[in-house]
């Protein structure tokens, strides 16, 4: 009986001892290895909720608000892997389920995401899996944009405080409605955030989503010049169609320098001669485009455009239209001409009657084309070489055309 009470003390004490080793590890006694990528909160404490919302002044239209529900999802994904937990393939569709990931599903077909590239990638990256590497080689933007982000999760868990703040979404406001009045805009827009490929998709009319390598390598200020970008692309009203190579020859050539307006106006907007991008990230760090290179980018496409153009207007021009009306739209679509051109045209504008008067001119495209044209004749300040004008006789048959189609 003794022995048996003697085990009935020693089972005692071992629970009072285990017992007490909780107690001391609750109170803080027993020493714990910190989480390598803790939860948000601990990064960010003004954070009450993983996906807390970020605004602009309510009290202003549009009220733009930020959501980061994928960037939680994405980032939970990443804690598992510190601490070693396996990932289901669940967590990988589930996450390419959020409505972030749905908006640039279809941005672009190549660069698209899925579940397996995205596995691969993150277990390449934040699992430290060699045999991956090559697997996850097959998209460098990814692994690029993943590295980045892997050396600054401690921004990562804060964004809302180290990049998207309120003063960030104010500043893109005021920016996008000195060119769009706030009447014509929905009354509220939501960026969602999220972790992918750097690029800015677009959803409903009311939601965008934007990488968060992007973001971070850009920074803030930068970060509401992409987005007011954007959105003015988007949401600005349009005066026609644009063009799209189902049209006939005649809609597609007025389409084109519709787009061109619209593309003047953004990248204007999102300062396109002066984004830079921290030079760390090994896809966007070398990105710059400068000034007086894309002055004379535009100089180029611009003769080119108007030689095309020498019998695409006017009486008697309705066969070649039909025939190669679609020559515009096919050479400013690539290389960026587009946007180059127009910020170009926009730069004129603007070193012949300042910002004001392309505010002014941006809400249509003859009137964004008249004060071009006028600015292009303008004696052009010391050291500025822009884009040359249209000649004059097919300038008019332009506006002519743009006024018909």
């Amino acid at each position: 009986m003794r022995h048996h009470r003697d085990d009935k003390h020693t089972s005692a004490r071992q629970a009072a001892l285990l017992l007490a080793v909780a107690l001391c590890a609750l109170c803080g006694c027993a020493e714990k290895e910190p989480e390598p990528v803790p939860p948000r909160a601990v990064f960010d404490h003004e954070l009450k909720a993983p996906s807390a919302v970020v605004s602009s002044d309510p009290a202003l239209r549009p009220v733009i608000t930020s959501n980061v529900e994928a960037v939680d999802a994405w980032l939970d994904i990443v804690r598992r892997f510190k601490v070693g937990e396996a990932i289901p393939v669940d967590s990988y569709e589930d996450l390419l389920a959020l409505p972030a990931y749905k908006m640039v599903g279809d941005e672009r077909q190549r660069g698209n995401l899925n579940r397996r590239i995205l596995k691969w990638t993150m277990e390449s990256i934040f699992g430290g899996d060699e045999e991956r590497s090559a697997h996850a080689a097959q998209r460098p933007d990814l692994v690029d944009n993943y590295t980045y982000l892997h050396e600054r999760l401690d921004t990562a868990a804060a964004f809302n405080g180290h990049v998207c703040t309120p003063a960030l979404l104010d500043s893109l406001r005021e920016d996008l409605t000195r060119y769009i009045a706030p009447g014509d805009l929905p009354e509220r827009i939501t960026v969602h955030f999220f972790a992918g490929t750097p690029q800015i998709g677009f959803g409903d009319p009311d939601r965008f989503a934007m990488d968060l390598g992007l973001a971070i390598a850009a920074g803030p200020d930068r970060t509401a010049k992409l987005l007011a970008s954007r959105f003015y692309f988007t949401l600005a009203p349009r005066d026609g169609v644009e063009p799209d190579f189902g049209q006939s020859g005649a809609v597609i050539l007025a389409g084109a320098f519709r787009m061109l307006r619209l593309s003047a106006v953004a990248s204007w907007l999102g300062d396109k001669d002066a984004i830079r991008f921290d030079g760390a990230h090994a896809q966007l760090g070398a990105r710059a485009d400068h000034a007086p290179v894309m002055r004379e980018n535009a100089r180029f496409a611009l003769e080119r455009i108007s030689l095309m153009m020498s019998n695409l207007l006017g009486p008697g021009a309705t066969g070649a239209q039909e025939k190669y009306g679609n020559k515009i739209h096919n050479f400013l679509r690539f290389n960026d001409r587009y946007e180059t051109c127009g910020w170009a045209m926009a730069d004129a504008i603007v070193a012949h009657v300042g910002e004001a008067g392309l505010r002014e001119a941006a809400g249509g495209t003859v009137s964004f084309l008249r004060a071009f044209q006028a600015a292009a004749l303008a004696p052009a300040p010391e050291g500025w070489h822009g884009p040359p004008p249209f000649p004059a006789d097919q300038f008019e048959d332009l506006i002519v055309h743009l006024q018909t189609y």
